[in-house]
C-alpha cells in the first residue's frame, strides 16, 4: 500500500509537469472530434436503413466442430462481396464502391447465433433490395466456403485413412511374420510352452542325476566283488569252471577211496598227485591271466558280479548318453526362450501399434460419415428468417457516430497520459525534491542551486540551511554511506560549509574514501592504518574490485571504522566515481554503515538508478537522506521559504 502511494505521489508530480502536453493534445482531439462531426455533416444526405436477419443453426457431430462465431463473421464481412451485389442490385458505380461502408452487421448478444444485417442506402428500394441481395448473396458464399472446407477437410482425412489401411496392412505382415515363427501363436503362448517343457526336462534331469548316482553306487559296490579278476573270469569262465569240475570230482573220488583205503595207498595217492596236477595247472592259467588272487570256491559269484557289473555300466551309459541329449534339448530350449522374450517387445509394440492404428482409422471412417452428413445438410446451416420488406429514415449524424467520437477522444487521451507516464518512469529523470518527498522513508535534506541561478552569498545561505538540517538530523551520526548517484555534481564548495557548520556544532567529521587499489597513489605523510591510508581527517580504502569486497576487505574496514569512530562523530563514505549496478559492492557498505544518504542531480539522475538504490536501502533497514544538486533557482528559493 505503501509502494502504491507513492507510486500515485510521484505519477501527481510528472502530471503536473507535462499538463501543458496533455492541455494541447485535448485540444487537439477536441478539433479532430469537431470536424469529424463537421465532415458527416457536410457530406452526407437523407438516408434509409433496411434490415434482415440470418440463422446460424449448423449441425452438430461430435468429430468435427462448425464454424466459429469468428470465423463466421470474417466470412459475412468480406469486402469481395460488394461486386456480387452491385450486380444483382443493379447500382451506379459510385455506391457500389461504398456498399462495404453502408452494410452493418450484428450479432446478437442472446442469441448469440442470430445476425442483423443493416443496409443504407438513399432511396427506400435500393436499401430493401440491397438487404435481401445481401442477405442471399453471403448464404451463397457461406455455403461454398463450407463446402469448400469440407471437400479439403474430406480429401485429408481420405489421404489420412488411405495411408493409415497401409500402414495397418505392414503391421499385420510383420505380426504375421513373427507369429510364424512361433508356430502360429503368440510369443507370449510359445513362450509359456517353452518354459514349461524347460522345466520338466530339468526335472527329468534330476531324476536322471538320481539315476546315475544310484548306478555308480551299484558299480562301484559289483567292482568290489569282482576285483581285478572279474574281467577274466567273465573271458574264461568255461575253462575255470570245467577244472573246478574236475578237481571236484577228484575230490569226490579221494573221499571214496579214503574211506576204503589209507593215505599210502597207491590209487590214494596217484589222485592226490592228479589233484594237485590240476589245482597247479589252474593256478598257472590263473596267474598268466593275472587272476592268481581268485577264489576258486567263489567263481560264481565272481561271475554273476561281472555279468551284473556290464549291465550296470550299460546303464551308464544309456543314461549318460540320455542325459547329454536333455541337456542339449534344455540349451536348444532356453535359446528358443531367450529368442522368444527378445521378440514379446516388438511383439507387444505391434499390438499396441495396430490397436492404435485400428482406433485411428475407425475415427476416421467416422469423420468421413460426418462429412458426408454435414454436405448434405448445408443448405439448412445459415437461413435468412426475416427478410427486410421496409426501411427507415437514418440522420447524417446520429448518437451512434457522437458516441464513436467521444470513445476514441476519451481513448487517445487516455492513451497519451499512459504512454508519457511510462516514459516517464522508465525512462525518464528525478525533476526536483517534491518528487523526492513522495517517499514517505526517505528523508528530504534540501536542494542546491546550479551554479550561476543564485547570487554566491545565497548559495552560501542555501549551503548552510541544507547543511545544519543534516547535521541536525538524528540519524546522522555514526557512519554514513554518501551514494552519489549518475547525474549529480559534486560541490567541493557545500563540503566546505559542512565541514564549517560542523566545526561550529562541535562535531568532527572523517571522510573515507572507497577508491580503486589500482589507481590509488598514497599521499605523502598518510598514516598507514589496518586499510585505511589515514591523513588528518580525510582517509582513503584502496579495493581491488569495485562490484565486490572480498571478505577480508570487510574485515579490515569495519576494524579501521571502529578506531576512527573513537575519534569522529561522523564517517563519510565517499566511493570513487558514485555506486555501480551490479554485484554486492553496494549491499556489503550498506551492511557496515548506520545512514545513507543519495545525492540526485536535478533533472539529470535516471529514475531507475534512484529507485535501484532506494530499494537497496531499504531492503538494509537504513535510514536514509536524500540530497538533491543542481536546481533551479525558482526550486531552491521555493524549499527555503516553506523551511
Amino acid at each position: 500500500m505503501r509502494q502504491f502511494m507513492t507510486i500515485q505521489k510521484v505519477a501527481f508530480c510528472i502530471i503536473l509537469k507535462w499538463m501543458w502536453l496533455f492541455f494541447l493534445a485535448l485540444l487537439a482531439l477536441g478539433g479532430l472530434f469537431t470536424t469529424y462531426l463537421v465532415h458527416r455533416a457536410a457530406i452526407s444526405v437523407k438516408r434509409y436503413d433496411a434490415t434482415t436477419r440470418l440463422l446460424y443453426n449448423p449441425r452438430r457431430v461430435a468429430k468435427i466442430e462448425p464454424i466459429s462465431d469468428k470465423q463466421l463473421m470474417s466470412i459475412l464481412e468480406r469486402g469481395s462481396l460488394k461486386r456480387r451485389i452491385a450486380d444483382v442490385v443493379k447500382m451506379p458505380r459510385a455506391e457500389a464502391e461504398c456498399l462495404t461502408k453502408d452494410v452493418e452487421i450484428v450479432q446478437e448478444k442472446r442469441p448469440t447465433n442470430l445476425y442483423t444485417l443493416k443496409i443504407a442506402s438513399q432511396s427506400m428500394e435500393n436499401a430493401v433490395l440491397k438487404a435481401n441481395a445481401y442477405a442471399e448473396i453471403l448464404i451463397s458464399e457461406y455455403i461454398a466456403y463450407r463446402k469448400k472446407d469440407l471437400g479439403n477437410w474430406r480429401s485429408s482425412v481420405e489421404t489420412r485413412h488411405k495411408a493409415l489401411m497401409d500402414q495397418l496392412s505392414g503391421i499385420e505382415a510383420e505380426e504375421a511374420r513373427l507369429t510364424a515363427k512361433t508356430g502360429i501363436v503368440a510369443p507370449q503362448d510359445a513362450l509359456a510352452a517353452v518354459n514349461t517343457l524347460i522345466s520338466d526336462q530339468r526335472r527329468n534331469l534330476s531324476v536322471l542325476g538320481v539315476e546315475t548316482a544310484n548306478e555308480e553306487a551299484r558299480r562301484k559296490k559289483l567292482e568290489a566283488v569282482v576285483g581285478k579278476s572279474g574281467n577274466m573270469v567273465r573271458a574264461n569262465a568255461a575253462t575255470i569252471r570245467r577244472r573246478s569240475t574236475a578237481i571236484a570230482a577228484i575230490d569226490k573220488e579221494l573221499v571214496s577211496l579214503r574211506e576204503r583205503y589209507t593215505d599210502l595207498n597207491p590209487k590214494v595217492i596217484g589222485k592226490v598227485q592228479d589233484r594237485e596236477a590240476l589245482v597247479k595247472e589252474l593256478q598257472e592259467f590263473l596267474k598268466k591271466n593275472g587272476a592268481e588272487d581268485l577264489d576258486i570256491d567263489n567263481i560264481d559269484n565272481v561271475e554273476k558280479a561281472a555279468t551284473d557289473l556290464s549291465e550296470c555300466m550299460t546303464r551308464i551309459d544309456a543314461i549318460a548318453e540320455r542325459r547329454r541329449s536333455l541337456e542339449q534339448d534344455v540349451k536348444d530350449n532356453e535359446k528358443r526362450a531367450a529368442e522368444l522374450t527378445a521378440m514379446i517387445p516388438e511383439y507387444e509394440r505391434l499390438r499396441t501399434r495396430h490397436a492404435d492404428v485400428e482406433k485411428s482409422v475407425r475415427d476416421l471412417g467416422e469423420q468421413l460419415g460426418d462429412i458426408v452428413y454435414l454436405e448434405s445438410a448445408l443448405q439448412n446451416d445459415l437461413r435468412q428468417i426475416e427478410r427486410a420488406g421496409g426501411a427507415g429514415d437514418k440522420g447524417p449524424v446520429g448518437a451512434r457516430q457522437i458516441m464513436q467520437a467521444t470513445i476514441g477522444t476519451i481513448i487517445c487521451f487516455g492513451g497519451l497520459l499512459f504512454w508519457v507516464l511510462m516514459l516517464e518512469f522508465c525512462f525518464g529523470k528525478v525533476r526536483d525534491g517534491k518528487e523526492i518527498t513522495a517517499y514517505d522513508d526517505i528523508s528530504f535534506i534540501g536542494s542546491l542551486p546550479k551554479d550561476g541561478t543564485l547570487p554566491p552569498e545565497d548559495t552560501k545561505e542555501v549551503m548552510g540551511v541544507v547543511a545544519l538540517k543534516l547535521l541536525e538530523a538524528e540519524a546522522a551520526r555514526g557512519v554514513m554511506l554518501v551514494c552519489r548517484l549518475p547525474g549529480a555534481v559534486p560541490n567541493a564548495e557545500f563540503e566546505s560549509v559542512l565541514d564549517f557548520n560542523a566545526t561550529l556544532s562541535g562535531m568532527c567529521i572523517f571522510s573515507l574514501n572507497i577508491v580503486a587499489s589500482s589507481t590509488f597513489v598514497p599521499p605523502e605523510g598518510g598514516e598507514q592504518m589496518i586499510g585505511v591510508v589515514k591523513q588528518g581527517s580525510e582517509g582513503w580504502f584502496p579495493v581491488v574490485n569495485r562490484y565486490t569486497l572480498a571478505p577480508t576487505e570487510i574485515q579490515m574496514l569495519q576494524a579501521d571504522l571502529a578506531e576512527i569512530r573513537n575519534s569522529f562523530d561522523v564517517v563519510l563514505i565517499r566511493i570513487e566515481g558514485g555506486i555501480r549496478k551490479g554485484g554486492a559492492f553496494l549491499d556489503q557498505l550498506l551492511g557496515i554503515c548506520d545512514t545513507v544518504v543519495l545525492i540526485v542531480g536535478s533533472g539529470k539522475t535516471p529514475r531507475t538508478w534512484f529507485t535501484y538504490a532506494h530499494r537497496h536501502a531499504e531492503e538494509a533497514g537504513k535510514p536514509v537522506f536524500a540530497l538533491a544538486t543542481g536546481a533551479s533557482a525558482k526550486a531552491v528559493r521555493s524549499e527555503m521559504e516553506s523551511k
